[in-house]
C-alpha cells in the first residue's frame, strides 16, 4: 500500500506546486519545461539501455506518441491556470472525473460490458464536476473559473483515452515506461518552443525559481506516473479498486489541502458536487 500512497501524495502534490507558482511568482512556461526536462531525464535513468533499443522510427505508436506529448503540455498549463484561479479542489475533482471519458471510449471503441451501473455513473460524473466549479463571481471571473476546469476535465480525458488506445493497440508487448519516456522527450520539447511564442522580454528568461519549481514538479510529476505503475504491480489489488482509492484519495487529499495551505473556502453547492463525484468514483470503480 506504501506505493498506492505516495501515487496519491505526488499527484496532489502537482497541485500545490502550482499554487506555490502563484505565491511565489514562478513562470508557468519555464517551470513546465523544466519539469519535463527532469521527468524525462528520470525516464531515461530507469528505462536506460532499453530506450535506446526501441528507436520511435521503428515504432508503431510514434505518432500517438507525438500527439500525447504535445498534449500533455497544453493539459499541464490548463492545470496550472486552473489550480491557480479556480483553487486546487476544483482542479482535482475536473481532472479526476474525466476518467469517464476513457471509460466511455473504451465502451464505444472497444465494446466494453455496459450496464446500469456505469450508465449511472457515467451520466453522474459531468454532473459532479458542474456542481464543484460553480462560483457567484463577476462575469469573467466567473468565466474562468468554470471554462478552465471544464477544459481540464475533457483535455485529461482526451489524453486518457489516447493512452488507453496506446496501450490497448501498441503496447501489448510492454515497452510501457519506454513509451512514457518518450511522451516526456516530445513534451519537452514542445514545451521549450512554447517559449518562443511569448514576448522577448524577462518573462522569457528563466529564473532560478522557474528552475527550482520545475525541478520540483518534474520530481513529483514523474513520481505520480510511476508509482501507479509500481502500485499496480506490487499492491496486490485489484486494477478498479486501486484506482478508485488513487482518485477518490486524491480529490480528498487535495480538498484538505486547499482548505489548510491556502484557506480555499466551498460553498453548499460545491461541496454537494464533491459528495457526487466521490460516489460517482465509488461506483464507477466496483462497477467492475
Amino acid at each position: 500500500m506504501g506505493f498506492l500512497f505516495f501515487s496519491i501524495l505526488s499527484a496532489t502534490c502537482i497541485f500545490i506546486v502550482f499554487r506555490y507558482f502563484e505565491k511565489f511568482g514562478v513562470n508557468n512556461v519555464n517551470a513546465i519545461f523544466i519539469n519535463y526536462l527532469t521527468a524525462f531525464i528520470f525516464g531515461i535513468l530507469i528505462t536506460s539501455p532499453e530506450i535506446f533499443e526501441f528507436p520511435p522510427s521503428k515504432s508503431t505508436w510514434i505518432i500517438l506518441a507525438l500527439i500525447t506529448g504535445i498534449l500533455f503540455v497544453l493539459v499541464f498549463f490548463i492545470m496550472a491556470k486552473s489550480t491557480q484561479l479556480a483553487g486546487i479542489t476544483v482542479s482535482s475533482v475536473a481532472g479526476k472525473m474525466s476518467v469517464i471519458i476513457p471509460m466511455t471510449f473504451s465502451i464505444v471503441y472497444y465494446h466494453e460490458q455496459l450496464h446500469l451501473v456505469k450508465i449511472l455513473a457515467i451520466a453522474m460524473a459531468p454532473i459532479g464536476v458542474l456542481l464543484v466549479v460553480f462560483k457567484k463571481n463577476k462575469r469573467q471571473e466567473k468565466l474562468n473559473k468554470f471554462s478552465l476546469p471544464i477544459l481540464l476535465f475533457l483535455g485529461a480525458g482526451l489524453i486518457d483515452s489516447l493512452l488507453k488506445y496506446a496501450q490497448a493497440s501498441h503496447l501489448k508487448n510492454g515497452n510501457v515506461l519506454v513509451f512514457s519516456t518518450y511522451l516526456f522527450f516530445i513534451a519537452m520539447l514542445t514545451s521549450f518552443f512554447s517559449r518562443l511564442f511569448l514576448k522577448n522580454d524577462k518573462r522569457n528568461k528563466i529564473s532560478k525559481k522557474d528552475i527550482i519549481g520545475g525541478l520540483i514538479l518534474g520530481v513529483v510529476n514523474f513520481g505520480s506516473l510511476s508509482f501507479i505503475i509500481l502500485a499496480l504491480r506490487e499492491s496486490g489489488l485489484d486494477s478498479s479498486l486501486l484506482f478508485g482509492i488513487n482518485n477518490i484519495g486524491i480529490i480528498l487529499l487535495s480538498i484538505m489541502s486547499g482548505i489548510i495551505l491556502f484557506r480555499e473556502k466551498l460553498t453548499a453547492i460545491n461541496w454537494l458536487g464533491v459528495f457526487v463525484s466521490i460516489i460517482t468514483l465509488f461506483l464507477l470503480f466496483n462497477a467492475g
